[in-house]
C-alpha cells in the first residue's frame, strides 16, 4: 500500500499536518513562503503526501504490534513529520519566515475544505 491510498478526509484538521506544516514553516521558511505565494497545490500535495505517509507507517506498526502506541507516535512525529534535527537547527544563520506570512499560511491551511482556499 502506497500512501495515496491512505484515505484521510480534510488532512489539514489532522494533527499530524499541523504539525509539519509548522516544521516547514521553520525548517524551510524561504521554500514553505515561495509555494504559498506562487504554487499552493504543491505546498498542499507535500503536506497530504507527509500526512499519508505518516498515518500508513502508523498503520503498519500497529499492525506488528512490536511497539507501544505512543512510541509509535513518538517515532513517527521525530521520523516524519517534525524531525528534530532539520535546518532550524543545524543552520543558525536561517531567516524565520515573517509573523504575517506565516499567520497566511497558517490559516489557509485551516480553510483548506473550503474551495475558494
Amino acid at each position: 500500500m502506497n500512501p495515496e491510498q491512505v484515505g484521510i478526509d480534510y488532512p489539514n484538521l489532522e494533527r499530524d499536518w499541523e504539525a509539519h506544516l509548522i516544521w516547514l514553516i521553520e525548517n524551510l521558511p524561504e521554500w514553505t513562503a515561495k509555494a504559498f505565494r506562487t504554487n499552493r497545490k504543491s505546498l498542499r500535495d507535500r503536506l497530504r503526501k507527509t500526512t499519508q505517509t505518516a498515518a500508513l507507517q502508523r498503520m503498519i506498526l500497529l499492525q506488528e504490534g512490536k511497539l507501544a502506541s505512543d512510541q509509535i507516535v513518538e517515532g513517527i512525529f521525530n521520523r516524519i513529520m517534525a524531525p528534530p534535527n532539520g535546518p532550524a537547527i543545524t543552520n543558525p544563520d536561517l531567516e524565520p519566515m515573517p509573523d504575517e506570512i506565516q499567520s497566511h499560511i497558517l490559516g489557509w491551511s485551516q480553510n483548506l475544505h473550503d474551495p475558494t482556499m
